[in-house]
């Protein structure tokens, strides 16, 4: 019984991208009681729930990289230190829901830890594989009051290998577009910060549509600070022409398993991500934009039910932004080999 209530994981990032050198360079490292049935609870160090490509594991993500809408708000499902509970479940075949709390490794002026609020609610009238009707919504908020904080917002854009935590780095044209926010702004310069999320998705047989739209505003509470806003959405639409479909669990998608065990699957996508911000702070013309616009097509092959290469082209272009060497657009080719144990 122990075996089948309890669950856990632990998940240690050798390149440094998790996780800090004080705590340990830990991704996840969390249990969870299922004793509850439908009900369960997790606690430890997590990503918060927000979003469903996210949800979705990232050994079966389409993509290897996840939408460029996502760096608008890295702190609400993001990689970040501290601990958290959470409690998730569902209700009947078609409805899924969670909340979690996390305090994180930021602290205020007095010592407390940032206190953050996460909820996602799925419904799924279609929750079968090839066959599949999704839509979710969520929010997140966390209060930045006497907080001194880094509220910039960058992307790479679809490029992992740009700017990465563990050191590794790609020269003048390496940096990571700054959509908005400040470094280093001081105790009591914002409060609020809040994001949005909707999702979407269908699957009929080997077909597959997604999409998401996100929001986000940070409240200015210094008249020396403007408010910051960002969004972003991304469409996605993914075909396997050996007519496998994507596996789905409710609330999120799961593997594709092949048919053909000499053949293997293989699946086409292709994804648009684009993002914007509007904030005074970055030294730019504040009426305009910055935006970053994604073209991401690629090609997996799931050779057996633990095997899959993967690798997309990647076309990125820039508006009113550029690096540190001039360009305002740029190409690049992301591979993947995965084995699952």
């Amino acid at each position: 019984m122990a075996y089948q209530d309890w669950k856990y994981q632990f998940n240690y990032d050798f390149a440094h991208n998790a996780g800090s050198s004080e705590d340990g360079y830990w991704d996840e490292a969390s249990i969870q009681y299922s004793g509850f049935n439908p009900i369960n609870i997790k606690m430890g160090r997590f990503d918060p729930d927000f979003g469903l490509e996210k949800a979705t594991s990232s050994k079966w993500v389409t993509a290897q990289e996840r939408n460029a809408a996502y760096d608008l708000v890295d702190w609400a499902n993001g990689h970040q230190n501290g601990l958290g509970i959470q409690v998730n479940g569902t209700m009947g075949p078609s409805l899924y829901g969670s909340a979690g709390l996390h305090a994180k490794d930021q602290n205020d002026e007095n010592g407390e830890s940032v206190k953050q609020v996460n909820l996602r609610g799925v419904f799924a009238p279609m929750h079968e594989a090839g066959n599949v009707l999704h839509f979710g919504v969520n929010f997140a908020q966390r209060n930045l009051d006497d907080t001194a904080v880094d509220s910039r917002i960058r992307s790479r854009l679809g490029m992992r290998g740009v700017s990465t935590g563990g050191g590794n780095d790609a020269g003048t044209n390496g940096n990571r577009l700054l959509l908005g926010g400040a470094n280093g702004a001081p105790a009591g310069s914002y409060g609020d910060d809040t994001a949005w999320g909707l999702e979407a998705a269908w699957a009929m047989g080997p077909l597959s549509v997604q999409g998401e739209y996100i929001k986000r505003k940070l409240e200015s509470d210094s008249v020396a600070y403007d408010d910051l806003e960002a969004k972003g959405y991304y469409a996605q639409v993914a075909y396997t022409l050996t007519g496998e479909s994507r596996g789905y669990k409710l609330g999120r998608f799961d593997s594709l398993k092949p048919e053909n065990k000499q053949l293997g699957a293989w699946e086409v996508f292709y994804r648009y991500d684009n993002i914007e911000a509007e904030d005074g702070n970055v030294g730019i013309d504040p009426t305009a934009d910055v935006e970053g616009k994604v073209h991401n097509i690629g090609l997996n092959w799931y050779a057996n039910e633990n095997v899959k290469l993967s690798g997309y082209y990647v076309k990125a272009k820039v508006d009113n932004a550029v690096n540190a060497n001039g360009d305002d657009d740029g190409d690049g080719m992301v591979f993947r080999a995965q084995y699952v144990f």
